[in-house]
C-alpha cells in the first residue's frame, strides 16, 4: 500500500572546476537517504547531458518501489520511459513483492519527436575491468563488430558502483590506467561519479537494484549517446532467479532515440573467458575483485577471484595474469567458492561442472581430479544421504508396524 511520496526537485546544473555536477533535492519522510542526489561528469562530456529526467526518475524508482511511496518528479520524463517503468516494476514485484511496491510517477511527460536519423550514432558500454565488461567491449571493437553504429565509442567508468566513494584515490589511480588503455583501442573513457548507492543500499538488495543504477547513467548521457551495451551476468539459461540487470528488463528503462543492449547472455562467464584470455591488453588489467576496494587490484581470496583464477587455470592462461597477487592453490579451495546455498545453486553448482567438462576436454589432469571430488561430494553425497535416511525411517517404520501388530497379536 502506497503511504507518501518521495519528491525530486528540478536537478540544478553546477561547474565545478573540470567537471559538471547535476544535483537533485531529495524531500521524503523516509529516514536513511541523503538530501542530494548527484552525478558528476567532466566538463567536456557537458553536451552528451540529458535534456530531460528520465534519469532521475530512474535512479529514484527503485527506492520509490521498496519504500511504497509514489515518485513525484520535478522535469520532463519521456512516455516511454514511463510506460517502461511500469512493466519493469511488475517484473521485480512479481519475484519480490514482499520488497516492492508498484508506485505511480508524477512528471511532465513528453511525446518522442523528432527523426532518428537525424541523432547522433555513439556506442557506449560500461567498463569495470572486470570479465563482462572486457568481453562486451571486445565484441563491439572495430575488427569483431562490422556495423559501424554498433562499434564502441566510449566506456563509462563509474565511482560509486563497485569502488567506494570514499575510495578517491583507487578510482583515480584505475581511471587513469584504464583511460590509457582504452585510448590505445580508440575508445573515450568517460568517468562519472554519483553518490545513487546511498539511496538503493539503505532499503534494496544490490543484486537486485544495480541494473537500473546502469541504466539511470545511460539515461543521463543520453544526449551523446543512442546505444549502450550492459554486460551480461549470467547466460540465458541462469536468468532465474532474477539479477537487477537482466535480459528481460534492462532495454525497459530507457527515452526516445536511447537503446539498451543486455550483451552476452548466449555465453557462460567460462566461455566469455575463454575469448578474452586470448587477448593480451587483459593480462595487466583484469579486476574481478568486489571485496578489495581499497586497492586497485584483485585480493586473489575471495571467491568471485578463486572462480576466475579457477577458469583461468582450467583454460591454461592463469600463468599470463599479473592483477592476481598470490598463486592458486587447488587443495585451499573452499566448497563456498562454487556454492552460495539455495539463492545462488544452481548457478554456481553449474559454473563448477562446467568447468569440470572443460578441464576433462582439454585433458587438464590437476584441475579435473579436484573438481571431481568437489562436484561428487557436493552433488551426490547429499542426495544419498537424504535416500539413505528416508530409507532408514521406511523401514523403521515397518519395524515398529510389524512390532505393534505382533504386541496386538500376543495380548489376544
Amino acid at each position: 500500500m502506497i503511504t507518501d511520496t518521495l519528491n525530486a526537485s528540478y536537478p540544478k546544473k553546477q561547474t565545478i572546476g573540470e567537471t559538471i555536477k547535476l544535483s537533485s533535492k531529495i524531500l521524503t519522510s523516509e529516514t536513511g537517504f541523503p538530501d542530494e542526489l548527484y552525478f558528476s561528469v567532466p566538463k567536456k562530456y557537458e553536451s552528451f547531458l540529458s535534456d530531460s529526467e528520465d534519469w532521475l526518475a530512474s535512479a529514484l524508482l527503485f527506492p520509490a518501489m521498496a519504500t511504497k511511496k509514489d515518485l513525484l518528479v520535478d522535469g520532463s520524463v519521456s512516455e516511454r520511459f514511463l510506460y517502461g517503468a511500469k512493466e519493469y516494476q511488475k517484473y521485480f514485484k512479481f519475484w519480490r513483492p514482499s520488497d516492492f511496491e508498484t508506485i505511480n510517477i508524477s512528471a511532465n511527460p513528453y511525446a518522442d519527436q523528432g527523426n532518428s536519423l537525424e541523432i547522433n550514432q555513439r556506442a557506449a558500454s560500461f567498463f569495470s575491468g572486470g570479465v563482462d565488461s572486457f568481453y562486451t567491449l571486445h565484441s563491439h571493437l572495430p575488427h569483431n563488430e562490422p556495423l559501424p553504429p554498433f562499434q564502441i565509442q566510449y566506456c563509462f567508468f563509474l565511482h560509486g558502483f563497485d569502488i567506494p566513494l570514499s575510495e578517491e584515490f583507487v578510482f583515480n589511480r584505475l581511471s587513469a590506467k584504464y583511460a590509457d588503455l582504452l585510448g590505445h583501442m580508440g575508445v573515450e573513457m568517460i568517468p562519472i561519479r554519483t553518490n545513487l548507492r546511498h539511496f538503493l543500499d539503505p532499503k534494496c538488495d544490490w543484486l537486485m537494484v544495480h541494473g537500473a543504477f546502469l541504466s539511470t547513467i545511460a539515461l543521463l548521457m543520453s544526449r551523446g549517446i543512442r546505444r549502450v551495451f550492459i554486460g551480461s551476468t549470467n547466460r540465458y539459461s541462469l536468468i532465474v532467479p532474477p539479477l537487477g540487470s537482466n535480459p528481460m528488463t534492462d532495454h525497459l528503462l530507457s527515452r526516445p532515440h536511447l537503446e539498451v543492449f543486455h550483451h552476452g547472455s548466449n555465453l557462460s562467464r567460462i566461455e566469455k573467458l575463454r575469448v578474452i584470455s586470448q587477448w593480451e591488453v587483459t593480462y595487466q588489467s583484469l579486476r574481478v575483485c568486489w571485496e578489495n576496494t581499497s586497492q586497485d587490484n584483485n585480493c586473489g581470496r575471495c571467491a568471485k577471484c578463486l572462480r576466475t583464477m579457477l577458469a583461468l587455470e582450467t583454460l591454461g592462461s592463469l600463468k599470463k595474469y599479473r592483477t592476481f597477487p598470490v598463486p592458486l592453490d587447488l587443495s585451499k579451495i573452499p566448497p563456498s567458492t562454487y556454492y552460495f546455498g539455495p539463492r545462488k545453486g544452481l548457478s554456481e553448482t553449474s559454473f563448477a561442472e562446467e568447468l569440470l567438462s572443460v578441464a576433462q576436454a582439454i585433458g587438464n589432469s590437476r584441475v579435473t581430479k579436484t573438481l571431481s571430488t568437489v562436484v561428487f561430494k557436493e552433488k551426490f553425497i547429499p542426495y544419498r544421504l537424504v535416500a539413505c535416511i528416508r530409507a532408514g525411517f521406511a523401514l523403521w517404520g515397518k519395524t515398529l508396524c510389524h512390532l505393534s501388530r505382533r504386541w496386538q497379536q500376543a495380548k489376544t
